[in-house]
């Protein structure tokens, strides 16, 4: 429930927006509006990174609780 929580409730949203804002980078012309469009990108890439792997270390450590559960 937890890794569901941290990839529907924080990855899945954050991509989605870094997604939005690469759109947007694209289409920009001002540099300075580039910088300040890369900079909360690259904000919102490692957020969704982080977000991502707190999802499969709890998906990995549900898997294994439950194989450990089935022997005792």
């Amino acid at each position: 429930i937890i890794a569901a929580v941290f990839n529907f409730g924080v990855a899945r949203p954050t991509m989605v927006r870094a997604g939005a804002l690469a759109a947007s980078l694209a289409a920009s012309s001002d540099t300075s509006e580039k910088a300040r469009l890369t900079r909360e990108l690259d904000k919102l890439r490692k957020r969704g990174a982080i977000a991502g792997m707190l999802a499969v270390s709890f998906g990995i450590l549900a898997a294994s609780g439950m194989a450990v559960a089935r022997y005792v």
